[in-house]
C-alpha cells in the first residue's frame, strides 16, 4: 500500500498540533500502524504509536512513531527516521490511532479504484474525480 509520512502527518494535524521531528522518512510504502511495545524490535518502514516514556532511549530503524502524552527526547531530533509528536493534553493514544488507520483506510480505497479505473478505461476525469476528494487538493492538467 502506498502511505507516506506527509500524508499521516495532515492527516494528524487536521485535529491535533502536530509536530515533526528527525531527518524524514524515505519510505513510500509505510506499513499498517501498531502500537510499539518497550523492548520490542523496531522494523524499516513501520509505523508506531506509543506514549513518550515507552520510546526506545535509542531510535535503531529508519520507521516512524507517533508519539502521545509527551516530548521526545532530543536524541530524536537528529534520527533518521522521523517521529511526530503530538502537542497537547487532549491527545488521546486510542483517537490518534483510529486517525492513523483510517488515513491508511482512505489510501487503501482510493487505491483500490485507481486500479480498477486504470483496468477497465483509465479515463482521466474519472481517475480525477476519485483523487481529489483523498488527497483535497485541486489537480490541473494542461495539454
Amino acid at each position: 500500500m502506498y502511505m507516506t509520512a506527509n500524508i499521516l502527518y495532515e492527516a494528524l494535524s487536521a485535529k491535533y498540533e502536530t509536530r515533526r521531528y528527525g531527518r524524514g522518512i524515505k519510505e513510500r510504502t509505510l506499513s499498517l500502524p501498531e502500537f510499539y511495545e518497550r523492548g520490542a524490535a523496531l522494523m524499516e518502514g513501520s509505523t508506531y504509536i506509543a506514549r513518550a516514556c515507552d520510546l526506545p532511549s535509542v531510535p535503531e530503524a529508519e520507521c516512524l512513531f507517533i508519539c502521545v502524552g509527551g516530548r521526545p527526547s532530543n536524541i530524536w531530533g537528529n534520527w533518521l527516521g522521523e517521529a511526530f509528536y503530538i502537542a497537547g493534553d487532549g491527545a488521546d493514544i486510542v483517537a490518534v490511532f483510529n486517525i492513523v488507520q483510517g488515513a491508511y483506510k482512505k489510501i487503501a480505497v482510493w487505491e483500490s479504484n485507481m486500479r480498477e479505473l486504470l483496468a477497465n478505461k483509465a479515463d482521466i476525469e474519472e481517475m480525477l474525480r476519485v483523487s481529489i476528494p483523498v488527497f483535497e487538493n485541486r489537480i490541473t492538467i494542461i495539454d
